[in-house]
């Protein structure tokens, strides 16, 4: 292998794309290209993003004259037609469970490229989830496969994948976050004391996009706890509470990446629907509740400090529980080390 094209689109895979450009900077015999599908692109925040991980300005960004989902699949597949048509690397990585992660490796694949695919394995057995369905295609049509976790290689030989190309590596979003925490020192607005606010994050169309889903869930976090709620609300979620009162929760702009890790280092607890703060919670020892039906990482729970909260009962038992001093503690899974790009560049030295 001389050269690879990186391809990833959404802040959480921008968060693992740092590891790897970082481990490929430091290996001069693989060159890359990186290509930003423009899934999540904002000028302003991905500016401070690249910034905080230290990534460079991609080689291509694709731009849409539309920002409906349907429409950016469509731009994506055109670009990606139109990148893949002229370019002549041969090995193409693809990073987590979005749109992009499955756009790009099926479109690669109709060029005849090598796909490789880092998170995968990943398994919530939930087909009402995208993102499920995103990793589930991902992972039928990839050609290397880099893993989090031993269930994960497990997973994959279960569905027939060839054994020999599945790598557990370990976690490239925890490399970035174990990089930066030195750096999560302070916030650039005032903030709670340490230890006296709830972190909630939501941003699952199940849960923000109905108007009175989401209101169910924030009165229950608001009438189950003694603590403030700090809320980092996308736009298209606060439209959704707009003009609504509540005592305990504090709505705050989304943050850069830095000063997102401080806020989860300083909160009691914190409750998401996010895949990745589970992780980053779990080695950050700050016990979680994950509100939602499954999880595709089922170490966060047995080995992490995270708790699956399945319906809005189960919300509030683990509240309630957290309220009378029920403190999860857990440890750090195995090979969430800070070296999961190092491992992934390893081996790609050995792929001709």
């Amino acid at each position: 292998m001389q050269k690879i094209t990186l391809i990833a689109g959404t802040r959480p895979n921008f968060i693992k794309l740092a590891s790897i450009i970082r481990a490929l900077e430091s290996h001069p015999s693989i060159s890359y290209e990186w290509i930003h599908t423009g899934q999540h692109y904002d000028e302003q925040m991905s500016h401070y993003f690249f910034k905080d991980l230290s990534i460079p300005e991609p080689n291509r960004l694709f731009t849409h004259t539309s920002y409906q989902s349907v429409d950016i699949q469509l731009s994506i597949i055109k670009q990606l037609h139109e990148y893949f048509s002229q370019s002549t690397i041969q090995h193409v990585m693809v990073l987590g469970d979005v749109h992009s992660t499955v756009l790009a490796a099926t479109v690669a694949k109709q060029y005849c490229k090598i796909v490789h695919h880092v998170e995968a394995g990943l398994r919530s057995f939930d087909l009402t989830m995208p993102e499920e369905i995103n990793r589930k295609l991902t992972d039928s049509i990839s050609d290397y496969f880099y893993t989090t976790t031993e269930e994960a290689k497990k997973q994959l030989i279960n569905e027939g994948q060839d054994h020999n190309r599945i790598f557990w590596v370990g976690n490239t979003m925890i490399d970035s976050l174990l990089r930066i925490l030195p750096k999560a020192t302070s916030f650039k607005s005032d903030i709670l004391p340490p230890k006296s606010f709830i972190l909630l994050t939501l941003h699952r169309p199940i849960n923000v996009d109905d108007q009175d889903t989401l209101l169910s869930i924030l009165n229950i976090v608001e009438n189950n706890t003694d603590l403030p709620i700090l809320f980092p609300v996308h736009p298209r979620t606060k439209k959704n509470i707009q003009h609504k009162v509540f005592n305990r929760i504090r709505f705050i702009d989304p943050c850069g990446y830095i000063d997102f890790i401080y806020l989860i280092q300083q909160a009691a607890l914190i409750l998401t629907d996010s895949g990745g703060i589970q992780e980053e919670s779990t080695v950050l020892n700050i016990p979680c509740i994950t509100y939602r039906t499954t999880t595709e990482r089922p170490e966060t729970i047995h080995v992490g400090t995270n708790t699956l909260a399945k319906d809005l009962d189960e919300l509030i038992l683990a509240l309630q529980r957290f309220k009378e001093g029920e403190i999860k503690t857990g440890r750090i899974p195995e090979l969430w080390d800070g070296h999961a790009g190092e491992r992934i560049v390893s081996i790609l030295q050995t792929i001709d």
